[in-house]
C-alpha cells in the first residue's frame, strides 16, 4: 500500500461521539464510514480508527480541495513535522479556488442540495438525494479541469489553451450548471 503520513489522536469516547456527529455521523446515511486501519507508531504496529467517504458519497474521481482546505492541509502538516517530501507532495495538489461569484452561486444551489436532502430524509426518498448529481459531477469536472491546468501552468508545462481560457470558460460552464437550483435557493 502507500504511506500517508500523519498523526495519531487518543480521543476519549465523548471525544470520539463529538468527531463522528461533527462529521454527519447521526443522520440516517452518514456520509463518513469508520475503518480500521494499522498504523507504524515508533515501529510498532496498532490499529487506528479513521473516516472515509461512504460508498454512496465517493466521486469516481478525486475533486480538487479548495485553496483554503488545502493551505490548512498543508499547514498542518508543517506544524506535525511531516517529511519534507510529504509536505512537497501537499504542496503541489491542484486547488479550486472558484471566483466570488460562483461560490455565491454554489451557496445558493447548496440551499437547494439541503432541502432535497431533507426531502429526501423525511420522505424516505433516495432519489431526492440523487436528483443533483449529475450537476454535482458536472462541477467536479470542471474543477478538475481549471486546477489542472493552473497546476500545469505553475510547472511550465506546454497547453494547448491558456490557464486563463481554461479558468473562464469553467466558471462560466458552472454558473450556467447552477443559476437554475441557485436562483431557487436565492428566493427559499
Amino acid at each position: 500500500g502507500e504511506v500517508c503520513e500523519g498523526a495519531l489522536y487518543t480521543l476519549t469516547r465523548d471525544g470520539y461521539e463529538a468527531l463522528w456527529q461533527s462529521e454527519g455521523g447521526g443522520m440516517e446515511r452518514p456520509g463518513y464510514e469508520e475503518v480500521s486501519v494499522p498504523v507504524s507508531v515508533d515501529g510498532t504496529i496498532v490499529q487506528a480508527v479513521t473516516l472515509r467517504a461512504a460508498p454512496w458519497m465517493r466521486l469516481r474521481r478525486d475533486a480538487p480541495p479548495s485553496a483554503r482546505y488545502k493551505e490548512l492541509i498543508v499547514q498542518g502538516a508543517v506544524e506535525l513535522g511531516l517529511s519534507d517530501a510529504y509536505v512537497s507532495m501537499l504542496s503541489a495538489l491542484p486547488a479550486a479556488s472558484p471566483s466570488p461569484a460562483l461560490r455565491a452561486l454554489a451557496t445558493a444551489h447548496g440551499v437547494v442540495a439541503a432541502l432535497l436532502l431533507r426531502l429526501s430524509a423525511a420522505l424516505g426518498a433516495p432519489w431526492a438525494r440523487r436528483v443533483l448529481a449529475p450537476v454535482r459531477a458536472a462541477c467536479y469536472a470542471l474543477l478538475r479541469a481549471q486546477a489542472s491546468s493552473r497546476a500545469e501552468a505553475q510547472r511550465g508545462a506546454a497547453r494547448s489553451a491558456s490557464p486563463t481560457l481554461v479558468g473562464f470558460t469553467s466558471e462560466a460552464a458552472m454558473a450556467a450548471i447552477l443559476l437554475p437550483t441557485a436562483a431557487l435557493g436565492a428566493s427559499a
